[in-house]
């Protein structure tokens, strides 16, 4: 079968990969103007610093405090956008480019990796199964990297299954890219390079038997030791491109907080995560008759352990996407132990209830009207002391909170009128002046930001947007609600 034709037998799968790509259009384009959140805001006062520094990212790597210690890929990759289209589209753009590279590298995965000999529709239902989840939505506007870095770890694995079946040099070089790339992206994109070698080794007797199976091993081992070789510069400090200490880069949380925490959280989360995103689909896994136990081993086991090591892993889904691809195919495979009745009956309770939790999680005026009703889910373990949902990185509520204080402050503050902006100190400076410079706040409004500890204003009419408690200062306050004081003295 020609090129030509192996695609025109493609088409479900093809028309399934269209389909979310254009979703994932449709929700940057209803959410594009919600204010950034979070990690969002950090990204995006680093790319401007990246834009500040004439578009050198080394120059803000070099400094931690332009780049909150976190890795530089994602805000140098949003800078030119940033700078052309504004703060929120130009990070949103990138998000939601990077949600579509991870539908294609689910495709390219659907075709490589066969261990149960597919047809084209199958590839086509492990596409929608894997690809339409409320978190993969959420990522198409979300200005966070995951769905790239998804992508680029599923590329990896299909990247080294082909180097499996037929090694090459040719192979090395993009699996060394990959994971070069997704290091740029995320510090734990590390975990590829064990991955890779583990998956090479329980493969050693089909590469080496190749032709040119062993010069092609000899090229592998080599890469993946000048990748560990920057790893270890980077933890160092010796890499210029790489921060892996501070709160951004969290080298060192892992291992902190109890052990049990951290394991008993990351399996909830884990939980969860197959819970919101497959849902249905998790029945058929049930009756999958044999697993790729290859795969499952030496990449999603090691992922999941590293991440076990890391006490944030509870809260924040996003770090689970790429074991969704695995899960869906196991589910697509258990599908064939089902009647065509009930086939039908759990692929369209899927469809149902996968369009109703992402119109839910991403739909700003549904949320609005039955948000409230979701259980929080919430967990306090010792780090980091305080009650975080597991439903924490679903941030369509957050995002709509934060619009809701500003769209307040934009009504409520006089033209000219000085609002201080009181202990606005997330990653340090990281949200000072972000939403000034996206245009979310009105450009008449004078905004200073200060520490309420020791707050003593000049002025005698001025607005406080933060915790104004036990100010001492003499005057009129007037609450206007959602944070926000006009003091007059």
């Amino acid at each position: 079968m020609d090129a030509r034709a192996a695609w025109q037998a493609d088409r479900a799968a093809l028309a399934a990969l269209g389909l979310l790509a254009a979703l994932a259009v449709v929700w940057l384009l209803a959410n594009h103007e919600l204010p950034l959140v979070r990690n969002g805001i950090v990204y995006a006062r680093a790319a401007e610093h990246v834009i500040e520094r004439h578009f050198d990212g080394l120059a803000v790597v070099a400094d931690s405090k332009l780049s909150y210690d976190k890795p530089i890929g994602f805000a140098w990759l949003a800078a030119p956008l940033v700078a052309l289209c504004g703060t929120n589209l130009g990070l949103e753009l990138v998000s939601c480019a990077g949600t579509i590279a991870y539908l294609v590298a689910l495709y390219c995965f659907a075709r490589v990796f066969d261990p149960f000999g597919f047809s084209a529709r199958e590839r086509a239902l492990l596409v929608l199964i894997a690809g339409s989840g409320p978190i993969v939505a959420y990522q198409s506007w979300s200005a966070h990297p995951d769905s790239l870095y998804a992508a680029l770890y599923l590329a990896t694995f299909t990247l080294a299954h082909g180097f499996a079946e037929r090694p090459s040099h040719a192979r090395v070089a993009w699996i060394a890219l990959c994971i070069f790339a997704s290091l740029m992206l995320k510090n734990y994109g590390a975990i590829l390079i064990p991955s890779v070698g583990l998956y090479a080794l329980w493969q050693r007797e089909r590469i080496l038997a190749a032709p040119g199976g062993r010069a092609a091993a000899v090229a592998l081992a080599c890469a993946l030791a000048l990748l560990c070789l920057l790893v270890w510069l980077g933890m160092h400090g010796h890499n210029v491109l790489m921060r892996t200490e501070g709160e951004g880069g969290g080298a060192s949380q892992f291992g902190a907080g109890v052990w049990w925490e951290r394991c008993l959280g990351t399996s909830a989360q884990l939980g969860v995560t197959l819970l919101v995103n497959l849902h249905v689909a998790l029945l058929p896994i049930c009756f999958a008759r044999r697993w790729p136990w290859a795969a499952l081993l030496c990449f999603c086991a090691p992922y999941l352990a590293g991440l076990m090591l890391f006490p944030a892993s509870f809260y924040n889904m996003r770090y689970l996407i790429p074991l969704l691809p695995f899960a869906a195919l196991l589910a697509v495979a258990g599908l064939r132990s089902f009647a065509p009745r009930a086939r039908r009956i759990v692929l369209g309770s899927f469809a149902l209830l996968a369009a109703a939790l992402v119109l839910l999680f991403d739909c700003a005026p549904l949320y609005a009207r039955v948000g409230s009703a979701l259980p929080k889910l919430e967990i306090t373990f010792t780090w980091p002391g305080i009650p975080l949902s597991l439903l924490d990185n679903l941030r369509l509520p957050a995002h709509l909170a934060q619009k809701a204080w500003i769209d307040n402050l934009n009504a409520k503050v006089e033209p000219g009128g000085t609002v201080y902006m009181l202990d606005f100190n997330y990653y340090g400076d990281a949200q000072q002046g972000v939403f000034e410079r996206a245009g979310s706040i009105r450009a008449d409004v004078h905004t200073r930001y200060a520490a309420s500890r020791g707050f003593a204003p000049e002025e005698k009419t001025f607005y406080v947007q933060g915790p104004l408690r036990d100010s001492g200062l003499p005057g009129k306050v007037t609450d206007l609600g959602l944070g926000l004081c006009r003091v007059e003295r």
